[in-house]
């Protein structure tokens, strides 16, 4: 879990800033991209020029900042980082130091049993502006201090990612210069690769998915199936592998290939093949550093393919 970062004057001052327009707290919340608790605890631990505030629970001006074992509890609440717990409707709960331990498995008792779970602060304090940056620039004159690498988690895809993954494959198509070449739907997607038990279909290929956490959107995938080789036996082959210009370069596409080959070696293959278009210099010469052999250079193979007319015509010969 990568470690917190602190709370920048700028961003209490912005907090502030919002407040004194009187934004709401889930509105301020929100736009930083964390809790209605983690505005309070702003709020609460620094000032309107960005200056922290010592309290009677804070005599380390470094313990402002909640440590990286900070998590989230089952019932929702907030442990070992300090941060103050709200009830429902959102009010700051005021409690004395002595109080608030004794009353503590009460009170969590009483939330659950209420359906009250304390809204949690993200164990990671970096900002998640991605979606309003330039609103944020403009209004509040903030910085965003992103770290797209800490926020991401490259999982399997399951079915419901279908509709984000067929965005971006449209997406892909139009950033290589095809953009009607596409035919593809988010049904079919779901279709070939989480068919129904029922239906006896095996998968037609595995995908992995760049999940950003902290907003909740995919904004990378891959693509890859097996194939034999006469040569080699069990290969695999990348067809797809992609990540939004906004999340390069924090190495997410590094993580997706490396599951990918990951996968590959798991299933016993020895080997992986994948197609890159010539002129885009960026995607051979990373792959090429990877230790991709550009074997249409090395040893002369062309790609080619048979379209659907094609396919009728010569199954007319077979």
């Amino acid at each position: 879990m990568p470690k917190p970062k602190p709370i920048t004057p700028a961003v209490a001052k912005a907090v502030y800033k919002m407040r004194e327009e009187n934004q709401s707290y889930a509105k301020i919340a929100n736009l930083f991209g964390y809790s209605v608790a983690w505005v309070q605890y702003v709020l609460k631990h620094f000032n309107a020029k960005g200056e922290r505030v010592l309290t009677s629970n804070y005599k380390n001006p470094k313990a402002l900042v909640p440590p990286s074992g900070a998590e989230a509890s089952a019932d929702g609440g907030l442990l070992n980082h300090g941060a103050p717990s709200t009830s429902a409707n959102g009010e700051l709960e005021e409690e004395s130091k002595v109080v608030k331990g004794k009353k503590k498995a009460a009170n969590k008792k009483k939330e659950i049993a209420k359906g009250e779970h304390v809204p949690s602060v993200p164990a990671s304090l970096g900002l998640a502006l991605d979606f309003n940056r330039d609103f944020m620039n403009a209004q509040y004159g903030l910085s965003p201090q992103q770290d797209a690498g800490a926020r991401m988690r490259i999982r399997p895809a399951v079915a419901t990612d279908c509709p984000e993954i067929c965005s971006l494959i449209y997406e892909l198509a139009h950033y290589q210069g095809f953009p009607t070449g596409p035919q593809m739907t988010a049904d079919r997607l779901r279709q070939d690769g989480f068919p129904e038990p029922s239906s006896g279909q095996k998968p037609l290929y595995f995908a992995l998915v760049a999940h950003d956490i902290q907003i909740n959107k995919v904004v990378g995938y891959a693509i890859f199936y097996h194939f034999y080789s006469t040569w080699r036996g069990k290969a695999m082959y990348l067809e797809d592998i992609y990540v939004q210009p906004a999340y390069r370069r924090h190495g997410v596409g590094r993580r997706l290939l490396g599951r990918v080959c990951k996968t590959a070696l798991d299933d016993g293959c020895d080997q992986m093949r994948l197609a890159v278009l010539r002129d885009n210099m960026g995607a051979n010469d990373f792959y090429e550093t990877l230790g991709m052999d550009n074997i249409t250079l090395t040893d002369g193979w062309q790609f080619g393919k048979f379209e659907t007319a094609a396919l009728q015509s010569l199954a007319q010969m077979g």
